[in-house]
């Protein structure tokens, strides 16, 4: 755990580092729910104090999708009618399962009308998304290899509303 300075604000927060290398340090701000790549000198290390609360955000991937075609990242038009199904909503989420990093394969779900609706089928109806064709994190027990495809910067991550 660090702080990172967000690019946006220039302001300071909490972060966990994901990967660095050459300067640069890929980050997911734990208390938000988004990555960003970042100087290393915009890293910090985290006052000690601010270790025992919370996590306020929890990385997490749709289960049993995948992008269309067997490519390895989401179309841009995927990835904003992700954001247009989820942005500014109350969501429910069924966890199927998580990775030794802590993160969440899940079945995310939008319950504000009158019948649930599946995130996930909703992209695959739309063709913005296929089925896996890999063993599911529900039927292996060992998480889904969708994550081992998809590049973390094109990942469908959950951003709180």
């Amino acid at each position: 755990m660090v702080v990172a300075r967000y690019s946006v604000d220039l302001q300071w927060y909490r972060a966990r580092v994901i990967s660095s290398g050459d300067r640069k340090v890929e980050v997911f701000y734990v208390d938000f729910g988004n990555k960003e790549v970042v100087s290393d000198k915009s890293v910090r290390n985290i006052d000690p104090q601010f270790l025992h609360l919370p996590l306020q955000a929890l990385e997490c991937f749709l289960v049993d999708i995948e992008p269309v075609g067997g490519t390895d990242r989401f179309s841009q038009e995927a990835r904003m009618e992700f954001r247009k199904l989820v942005d500014g909503k109350t969501l429910v989420a069924y966890i199927k399962s998580r990775s030794w990093s802590g993160c969440a394969w899940v079945e995310l779900f939008d319950t504000s009308g009158e019948e649930d609706i599946s995130i996930a089928r909703t992209l695959i109806e739309r063709g913005l998304a296929q089925e896996s064709t890999a063993l599911s994190s529900t039927t292996s027990g060992r998480g889904s290899n969708t994550s081992s495809r998809v590049s973390s910067q094109e990942s469908l991550v959950l951003v709180p509303g």
